[in-house]
């Protein structure tokens, strides 16, 4: 681990939000994430599993129904109804946001539901002959196939997000093995050698010009990989995280506005198209990236960074921006993907800067309150911030929003309230022989998560972990330094078909809710956010 000096200098690179109101009592406690998980996203995904299961749907009705082919409903056209496609992007996140669910519940229908995923996935995306995924299939004639410019980068690794993720949990072999073969041909096929960057498409003459092909290889499959990699081959890994996050700072950060730029020929000193939600993700994850190769100095200039990403996204009436328009005013669309990476990078910091609490108490209650279909369940698009009213047109499930965001929101929630609570928390793994992966995923770390031999009673043929936590936060340790196994608190146990509800922690008291059992903003805050004069 770090030098604790270090990381005293580096926590105190956030000081500057000292300037927010001080000590707030608490954002939403654990089990209000948990209820979140069980009662607002999953109902909507009930009928999204796919026949045969795994073969997930590319679009589903804003009311979580199938689409019904050559008739419009809410967020799917008649067009779209009668032409099903399913793709890459849609699929890999569904199959990281079911393995979500069974990490947070333990029930293993979701478990299933991930492994089905990641099956039907490389059956029907993997590319044999190209060795990478194609990324759009026709239900009704079977063709599949890349982007008329070829494979897309960005799409590329967002294949590999929900493989990573359930592997994380499973440590499964096989899956390891392709998502092994995908990599090494991905890193072959879009990296560029000369700069560190990756390659928008296939041959192309240098490194991509959009943020999003380099930034979200950290994103979907980098860092976790690096995290837990095979030693053998983890230190390559790591250095490989760590020349991307290098190249973003390097191509995209511009230090006159303190945000990374949405492309590389944006002009320079102009918050006119600003883009907080990629610039706080680009933070958070050259922050990863960083911890986990002891690059102390890379991680003062990620959390810097993000200081000033926070600040410069917080609006005075309680709410987070998604950027500026060309005269500097903040635009009253809130985007739910933008929000949500504002949120849990905010609450993973958050874990030690009780300073930052009241702003994140007001994000957090707006989400829960606003971004929730309280009906049909499931997360809007698109919230106006002037009348608090989503935009009910707006499609709540097609490529680019099929459940990743809204997840991995519910479980960095999960993960940084309760180390903001007692340091304790619950999860559930599936690995082999009950040896669960050295660190935990986004950064986290527990007393420390490392595990000692353990004997488990298989009653299953997958058994299941039960993981309890303690001294829960947010910090991954760097490679050279991964802890031995030492006593961290841990009961395991081998459970099959454990459904939701069964959890075994007693609920804690949480913050006081309204008539929709949402959590309350502070006591300050009066009525509903309004957009300020």
């Amino acid at each position: 681990m770090l030098a604790k000096i270090e990381r005293s200098l580096v926590a105190g690179l956030v000081a500057c939000l000292s300037t927010l109101p001080a000590a707030a009592q608490d954002v939403a406690d654990p089990d209000t994430w948990l209820r979140h998980l069980t009662q607002d996203l999953l109902p909507f995904w009930s009928a999204a599993e796919g026949d045969p299961a795994g073969n997930f749907p590319g679009r589903l009705c804003n009311d979580g129904s199938l689409p019904t082919p050559g008739v419009a409903c809410g967020g799917v056209s008649a067009w779209q109804a009668s032409n099903p496609r399913r793709t890459l992007v849609a699929q890999s996140r569904q199959v990281f946001s079911y393995a979500v669910a069974f990490h947070m519940t333990g029930d293993t229908a979701w478990l299933d539901l991930a492994r089905a995923g990641a099956h039907d996935q490389f059956d029907t995306f993997l590319n044999t002959d190209t060795g990478i995924f194609n990324e759009v299939y026709d239900v009704n004639t079977g063709d599949s196939w890349t982007g008329s410019g070829g494979a897309n980068s960005q799409k590329q690794a967002y294949g590999l997000l929900g493989p990573t993720f359930l592997h994380y949990l499973t440590g499964d072999a096989e899956l390891g093995q392709q998502i092994d073969a995908v990599s090494q041909e991905l890193t072959a096929t879009f990296r560029d050698p000369a700069t560190g960057g990756w390659r928008a498409v296939p041959g192309a003459a240098g490194p991509g010009n959009r943020i999003v092909s380099h930034l979200d290889q950290l994103n979907a499959w980098q860092t976790l990989l690096a995290a837990n990699a095979p030693l053998a081959d983890r230190e390559a890994i790591v250095t490989d995280a760590l020349e991307t996050a290098r190249y973003l700072r390097e191509a995209f950060y511009d230090p006159t506005t303190g945000l990374f730029r949405r492309t590389r020929d944006t002009p320079a000193g102009t918050l006119a198209n600003a883009d907080l939600g990629h610039s706080i993700k680009a933070a958070w994850f050259i922050d990863q990236s960083a911890k986990l190769a002891g690059d102390t100095e890379l991680e003062r200039f990620a959390l810097q960074t993000a200081a000033g990403v926070l600040d410069l996204a917080w609006r005075t009436d309680g709410a987070w921006t998604t950027g500026y328009d060309a005269e500097g005013n903040p635009d009253d669309a809130a985007v739910w993907w933008s929000w949500a990476e504002l949120d849990q990078y905010a609450a993973s910091l958050a874990i030690e800067r009780p300073q930052m609490r009241d702003r994140l108490m007001e994000t957090q209650a707006y989400w829960l309150e606003h971004f929730v279909d309280d009906a049909d369940g499931g997360i809007w698009g698109i919230v106006d911030l002037a009348s608090n009213t989503p935009d009910t047109g707006y499609s709540k499930h097609w490529e680019w929003k099929a459940g990743f965001h809204s997840f991995e929101h519910a479980l960095i929630s999960y993960l940084s309230s309760s180390a903001r609570q007692d340091g304790t928390a619950e999860l559930f793994f599936a690995r082999p022989g009950g040896v669960l992966p050295e660190t935990l995923a986004y950064g986290f770390t527990a007393d420390p998560f490392t595990v000692p031999p353990v004997s488990l009673f298989a009653a299953a043929e997958s058994p299941v972990q039960r993981v309890e936590l303690t001294g829960l936060t947010y910090g991954t340790a760097a490679l050279s330094a991964v802890p031995v196994p030492a006593g961290a608190v841990l009961l395991l146990s081998a459970l099959a078909l454990l459904r939701l509800g069964g959890r075994r922690r007693p609920a804690r008291q949480g913050r006081r809710t309204n008539e929709k059992g949402r959590p309350e903003a502070p006591c300050s805050k009066v009525g509903p956010i309004v957009q300020a004069s």
